[in-house]
């Protein structure tokens, strides 16, 4: 038959072991909300982040619209020089 002084000791390890069951799931419990909120934190910023890359998207093909328009426009005014000036190739601009 168990002494009380056993009995106490598997009480004391039988308490110990409730409390650090207790503590471990109190810490999964607050990593399982860092995680959450980690979680969240990164989506918001990768949807800021598609933002941003669909903005600059946007601006890269509007700028390059309009390089082009200018290309082309500065095309026309330089054939329309050669033809007041009468000068038929570019060579002659050069030489």
């Amino acid at each position: 038959m168990p002494t009380s002084s056993c009995i106490f000791s598997y009480y004391c390890l039988f308490q110990a072991s409730r409390e650090t069951i207790s503590k471990l799931a109190d810490h999964a419990e607050i990593a399982k909300y860092e995680n959450k909120t980690e979680l969240q934190k990164l989506q918001e910023q990768l949807l800021a982040e598609r933002h941003h890359a669909k903005t600059m998207e946007r601006r890269l093909k509007q700028l390059q619209e309009s390089s082009f328009r200018h290309t082309e426009q500065l095309a026309k005014e330089l054939d329309m020089l050669k033809s007041t000036s009468g000068l038929s190739s570019d060579s002659e601009y050069y030489s």
